[in-house]
């Protein structure tokens, strides 16, 4: 995560010699006012997307490979259900929380809590055959020193 880190401080270094760039050019009239707008506007997506310091890991496989496994075996919990036959049907992303919390966000907008004894009637194809419930994913915070520097894990089926 450091080195994650150091990069993105050397992008954000970076920026400001392109904004700097950009000034210079502007004061010199070497540039068009609209070109340096159009600029500085693709600067302002960068840096806005530097911001969001989230590092997100989408764990793919193909089905039953053991991909909640491996995300149990990082948090060092046994928070997915894992079973033998093929069980993820629904995208659950695991965040930092300073409690464990599950929320379920349907497909229609509406969101609801529920306890980690029920996670399995939402994210698997047992507890929730074809998404007859229509849920959309399912986001479990969870206090992980692992997730607390910033990752954000995603389970997919």
């Amino acid at each position: 995560m450091s080195e994650y880190l150091q990069f993105k401080n050397k992008i954000e270094q970076r920026l400001e010699v392109v904004e700097r760039m950009i000034q210079e050019l502007e004061t010199f009239h070497m540039a068009e006012k609209s070109v340096a707008a159009r600029w500085r506007e693709h600067l302002h997506q960068v840096h806005s997307s530097l911001e969001d310091s989230l590092l997100r890991i989408a764990v793919v496989g193909s089905v039953k490979s053991g991909k909640s496994t491996l995300i149990n075996a990082l948090l060092g919990a046994d928070l997915l259900p894992v079973a033998v036959v093929p069980l993820t049907s629904i995208v659950t992303i695991l965040t930092y929380g300073e409690l464990l919390r599950i929320e379920v966000i349907y497909n229609d907008g509406r969101t609801s809590l529920v306890g980690s004894d029920e996670l399995t009637s939402y994210v698997t194809e047992v507890g929730n055959p074809r998404n007859i419930r229509g849920v959309r994913e399912v986001v479990v915070q969870y206090p992980s020193a692992y997730l607390k520097e910033g990752v954000r894990l995603i389970d997919t089926p």
